[in-house]
């Protein structure tokens, strides 16, 4: 089986909260009749908030003080200082990117502080907080062997809580080259039975594309094989969740296999399986995921359709924008006519948010849709909101 390798977007879990992680590069071949995705960052490595806005006052980043203090009095003073700064800061702001910076740094710097990095993290002493931000640092190393030795242990370790255990694993794909004990381990863990399977699957796939292209193709067939075995259970959530893994695996020529899941008689799996044709192979599954949009008689599929057709489907909203001209006039022309007509408030609602993501400056189509929606929609919170993005939601 030949693969076709993507740098995409992936959504990081902290424990139940959502840590959005940004990767690069369209499918290095594909047929599609779309224009090529921007790219909103290289991935190489780490997929992180913004950096702060330059003339910003940024937190110092000159970890070491003087060359005769130890690593370890280093480490136990930045981590003292970390949680102090972290305490004040959400994930994502340019404060919490900061501090986590400075601990990558100081571990490039000393990998043996590692270990009491993991040490920490284990412990019941430090914040949640500060635990992520020292499971993101360790993803974040070059060192990967190691640091993916000491991450695998955490994920194993029945000390660490559940919740920690997500962001571990989800923590196994910011490096730029994997070891192959880490794709083994999520192999093992993704076939199981418990609530980590699922999220391991899903960063198995974003790992793909940085394998050996032999490694790699054996790992699609296990994500397959891992599909084929969940659609024949009858388990419609977890069917679901391995289509959710695949589409992030980059490889177009599932795309075969997915099709003919967007026919099934189950509306979760047949939706789930119109957002993996979207963005495996749009340009091959567009007439088919639009007609699903227009024709499917389950809310929730055509939800799943319009999340399919976005300019980059499962990605943040930051890619829609730059990405807006992969939308076709007669692709417009379908969104348009869902707006004005679907009979479900709620896939009129997501029309407008898609049209909100895609243009900071809408066409005029767009515009006169919104206008007649403020006034005519049957709904009153969708006139509301056709309102507001009229008088907020683009750029004159």
């Amino acid at each position: 089986m030949r693969m076709v390798r993507s740098k995409r977007g992936m959504s990081l879990l902290l424990g139940g909260a959502a840590l959005a992680l940004l990767f690069g590069a369209a499918f290095s071949s594909r047929t599609s009749d779309r224009a090529p995705e921007k790219i909103l960052s290289d991935s190489s490595s780490t997929p992180v908030a913004p950096a702060p806005p330059a003339g910003a006052e940024a937190v110092e980043t000159d970890v070491f003080r003087t060359e005769a203090e130890t690593p370890t009095k280093d480490f136990t003073a930045l981590l003292s200082e970390v949680e102090a700064g972290i305490a004040g800061e959400s994930w994502g702001t340019p404060g919490f990117s900061a501090l986590v910076t400075r601990l990558v740094d100081f571990l490039e710097a000393h990998p043996d502080a590692m270990e009491k990095a993991a040490a920490v993290i284990r412990s019941g002493d430090s914040a949640i907080a500060l635990k992520w931000a020292l499971i993101e640092s360790l993803g974040r190393q070059s060192h990967a062997d190691r640091a993916h030795t000491l991450l695998i242990g955490l994920a194993v370790d029945p000390v660490v809580p559940e919740q920690l255990k997500r962001t571990v694993v989800s923590c196994l794909s910011l490096t730029a080259i994997v070891p192959v004990k880490t794709i083994d381990f999520l192999q093992r863990l993704g076939a199981g039975e418990d609530s980590m399977a699922d999220l391991a699957l899903e960063i198995l796939a974003r790992n793909v594309f940085k394998l050996e292209e032999v490694r790699a193709d054996k790992t699609i067939r296990f994500l397959e094989t891992t599909l084929e075995s969940r659609l024949a259970s009858d388990d419609s959530e977890r069917t679901a969740a391995a289509l959710r893994a695949l589409a992030f695996s980059g490889n177009a020529s599932s795309a075969v296999m997915v099709n003919e899941v967007t026919r099934n008689g189950c509306p979760m799996i047949r939706g789930a399986a119109l957002i993996c044709m979207g963005k495996l192979a749009p340009g091959v599954g567009e007439a088919r995921i639009r007609f699903a949009l227009l024709n499917d008689p389950d809310a929730g599929v055509r939800l799943s359709a319009l999340e399919a057709l976005k300019p980059v489907p499962l990605g943040v909203a930051e890619e829609q924008s730059i990405n807006s001209g992969r939308v076709s006039d007669s692709l417009l022309n379908d969104l348009l006519h869902v707006a004005r007509s679907d009979t479900k408030e709620r896939v009129r609602l997501q029309a407008l948010r898609i049209f909100h993501q895609t243009w900071s400056r809408a066409p005029e189509q767009v515009l006169d849709t919104l206008r007649t929606m403020a006034v005519h929609d049957s709904s009153r919170n969708v006139r509301n909101w056709a309102r507001w993005y009229l008088t907020y939601g683009f750029h004159s």
